[in-house]
């Protein structure tokens, strides 16, 4: 029984660990800049592109574009996107590490107390 759980638990903990991966990789980018996916961003320590005029914006930027451009940069999009991602990422495997840990020890503690010797028993005095 107790391997049945440990084994749904660690694919439960692994999907976790994929669903935080994918968060993590997916493309972020704000109307000026193409800042990539968030763990590469922050990991690469690219730089931020504001709009030095938002009243008079590049070509095809509009002024509220160019507001929440600098108002909301790649590397804040990226870190509140890359947190959560890299939590669930760390969780999952940690979650899956410990069911597997669990399951490999209840494994070798049954394994351990059917290969051990038997006792010898005494029939009495000869």
């Amino acid at each position: 029984m107790i391997h049945s759980i440990t084994v749904v638990v660690a694919a439960l903990g692994l999907l976790v660990a994929l669903g935080g991966i994918w968060w993590g990789t997916r493309p972020l980018s704000t109307p000026v800049q193409d800042c990539g996916t968030s763990f590469s961003f922050l990991l690469d320590g690219r730089l931020n592109v504001f709009v030095q005029d938002p009243a008079n914006p590049p070509e095809g930027i509009t002024t509220e574009e160019a507001q929440a451009n600098n108002a909301d940069p790649c590397q804040e999009r990226a870190a509140n996107r890359a947190r959560p991602a890299g939590a669930l990422a760390i969780g999952g495997t940690l979650v899956g590490a410990a069911a597997a840990a669990v399951d490999l020890g209840v494994r070798g503690l049954r394994w351990f107390r059917t290969t051990r010797m038997p006792p010898v028993r005494s029939h009495g005095p000869i």
